[in-house]
């Protein structure tokens, strides 16, 4: 146990002078296998010595000292293309207004947790989702904050326009009815016009939601997949659920997203990955139509955690 908790201070000394590192470097510093290092790292972390990163090298997070995290920025090249300009933006401007972005900018910005701070700030009934640069103190961000909520209230002026000026109006004068001519006068007659039958509109039947849920219901069930939990929506195209979802290891709980429609695309997706990620699940949208070139794209990078199947 003394032999343990040395190696752990030298650890803890070795990352607070060449922090962020990872395991396979305090391997090579203290002599002994990088599982060893891993698992020292993990105790330090676990009493708050040093933290551990979003961003991964190779696949294995950082881990640092409390007051190294500027240098977190030496490894923005991990991070995907999206991220990356989230991270951009989110430097320059310092604060984020999260319902004004578009949603691959707000999906990027859940990504980035190292350098992306949530701030739930109440907007008359609202709670909106601002976006914080992680080196900055929330009273920093504050005034910012104000001013897109400032801003969003803003009523512009109306203009009122001018009375319209009252032109003068002329007497009318008296027209002569003119005299009836002498003689004869025939009678007329108009033929009465055949009444034409108007055809009655043809009903369009409409698709009926509930064909569209019994078909969810059918794949579930052909699927073995066992369904949690219904979520509202109110759109008849579209419907949610909390899922567990069968694999070798077991079941694994889903947010499943479902949308009836020809053409689904990137925004689609990005509200389905959002919702996935407010839970902390992963996802599963399924289609009874096809995507857009450019949501196929992006389902190979930014979406590429995103099990897509169609109905």
């Amino acid at each position: 146990m003394a032999e343990e908790n040395k190696l752990a201070q030298q650890v803890l000394e070795i990352v607070k002078l060449t922090g962020p590192v990872i395991p396979t470097q305090i391997s090579k510093e203290i002599g002994k296998t990088s599982i060893l290092a891993s698992a020292l790292l993990s105790e330090l972390a676990s009493n708050n010595s040093v933290k551990i990163s979003n961003v991964k090298v190779g696949g294995t997070p950082l881990y640092y000292a409390p007051g190294q995290e500027e240098k977190l920025q030496d490894y923005i090249k991990y991070l995907h293309e999206k991220e990356r300009k989230a991270y951009e933006l989110l430097k320059t401007e310092k604060v984020l207004r999260d319902k004004i972005l578009e949603p691959v900018m707000r999906v990027a910005l859940r990504q980035i947790k190292d350098f992306a701070f949530p701030l739930n700030v109440q907007s008359g009934n609202d709670v909106e989702i601002f976006w914080k640069w992680y080196l900055i103190t929330n009273d920093e961000a504050e005034p910012k904050i104000k001013q897109f909520l400032e801003a969003g209230a803003a009523v512009q002026e109306v203009k009122v326009p001018e009375p319209i000026k009252a032109e003068k109006i002329e007497p009318v004068k008296e027209v002569k009815t003119p005299k009836p001519l002498q003689g004869t006068q025939k009678t007329i007659e108009i033929p009465k016009k055949a009444v034409e039958t108007i055809p009655k509109p043809k009903k369009t039947v409409k698709k009926d939601s509930g064909e569209f849920v019994k078909k969810i219901m059918e794949y579930f069930s052909n699927s073995n997949i066992e369904v949690l939990e219904r979520v509202e929506n109110k759109k008849k195209t579209e419907a949610e659920f909390l899922i567990n979802v069968p694999s070798p290891v077991g079941s694994i709980k889903y947010y499943c997203k479902v949308k009836d429609k020809k053409s689904s695309n990137d925004g689609d997706l990005s509200t389905a990955m959002v919702q996935g990620q407010s839970r902390n699940l992963p996802v599963l949208f399924l289609t009874t139509g096809k995507f857009t070139k450019k949501a196929t794209a992006m389902l190979e990078k930014e979406f590429s955690n995103i099990n897509v199947k169609n109905l």
